[in-house]
């Protein structure tokens, strides 16, 4: 039995469905979003493991979630497409 993390619980998930339905184009972002509402379903480590990602990086998703900084999960501006 996989243990259950404190930091994710049903507000964080459900601010994760919300933004989802918010940026619906954004496969930098949805990337994260839907890793943080699997590790709900399953355990931290089997998402890990499965997206190829860090602990540490799911970690921080969903503290950014938790503590209301969304803006965060965005690509720096200095990384993103330069558009004209």
């Amino acid at each position: 039995m996989a243990l259950k993390s404190k930091l994710l619980d049903e507000k964080v998930v459900e601010s994760a469905k919300e933004m989802l339905k918010k940026v619906q184009n954004n496969t930098y972002v949805i990337k994260k979003l839907d890793a943080v509402i699997a590790a709900k379903k399953r355990s931290i480590t089997a998402i890990v493991k499965t997206c190829c990602i860090s602990r540490t990086a799911l970690t921080a998703w969903i503290k950014c979630l938790k503590f209301g900084r969304e803006e965060r999960l965005f690509a720096p501006h200095q990384c993103r497409r330069k558009t004209d």
